[in-house]
C-alpha cells in the first residue's frame, strides 16, 4: 500500500470521531473508546501489526495522557493561586 492510502486510512480516526460527536452528539468520553477500538482492529488488519504492539503502544498513549492532564492541572491550580493572591493584594485595592 501506498503512503497516500495509509494517511487516508488515518484520517477516518478524526473524520469518525468528529462525525460521531457533532453529528450523534456522543460525549467524547463515549467516542473516543470507540474510535481506539476501531484504528486499533485497523492497525491489527491494516499494518499487520502484531496484537501485543498495538497494546503496548496503547498503554503508552494512556500513561502520556495522564501525564499531560496531571501537568495541566498542576499548572492551573498554580496559576489560579497567583490570580487569587495578586487580586486580593492590598496595593491593588486601593486604585
Amino acid at each position: 500500500m501506498s503512503i497516500n492510502i495509509f494517511a487516508l486510512i488515518a484520517l477516518v480516526a478524526i473524520l469518525m470521531a468528529l462525525v460521531v460527536m457533532v453529528a450523534m452528539r456522543w460525549p467524547s468520553a463515549k467516542v473516543m473508546p470507540v474510535v481506539w477500538l476501531v484504528l486499533a482492529l485497523f492497525t491489527i488488519a491494516l499494518w499487520l501489526l502484531p496484537v501485543a504492539y498495538v497494546t503496548a503502544l496503547s498503554i503508552q498513549g494512556v500513561i502520556t495522557a495522564a501525564g499531560i492532564l496531571i501537568t495541566e492541572s498542576v499548572f492551573k491550580k498554580a496559576l489560579y493561586s497567583e490570580i487569587n493572591r495578586s487580586l486580593s493584594n492590598e496595593s491593588f485595592a486601593k486604585y
